[in-house]
């Protein structure tokens, strides 16, 4: 009865760290997918860029200039030249459900990718 204990015990953790070695070859599959910040222009894709990576996007168009900032995860919109300046007003952006919108310059930046918090919200609703 003894040998078969240890024998049920063996397969069990040879069956527990193949689960959690599985686990983690997933995990790092997952991690291979980055984000990206994506800028639209009337619609139109104007720019991809990395969002580990630091660029200032500078966009020039009929309806004004833009300037939006990519720093290591975050994106923000530093200069606008709409009047009500709303778009810079809100900040910094890191997950996939932000955007932020200039609508009189017909700017839309959006973080697309994977987030590892799926499913939360950034505000809350009443």
């Amino acid at each position: 009865m003894r040998k078969k204990e240890f024998i049920l015990i063996g397969i069990i953790l040879i069956i527990a760290f193949g689960i959690y070695g599985l686990n983690i070859y997933i995990n790092r599959l997952s991690e291979n997918e980055k984000k990206t910040v994506n800028i639209f222009i009337e619609g139109k894709l104007f720019k991809s860029v990395d969002i580990d990576n630091y660029e200032e996007v500078k966009i020039v168009t009929e309806y004004g200039e833009n300037i939006v900032i990519i720093d290591r995860g975050k994106v923000r919109m530093k200069e606008a030249s709409c009047p009500d300046k709303v778009c810079v007003h809100m900040g910094w952006i890191s997950k996939t459900i932000q955007n932020i919108v200039c609508l009189p310059g017909k700017v839309h930046v959006e973080i697309a990718g994977k987030d590892d918090e799926k499913g939360e919200m950034d505000a809350v609703a009443r």
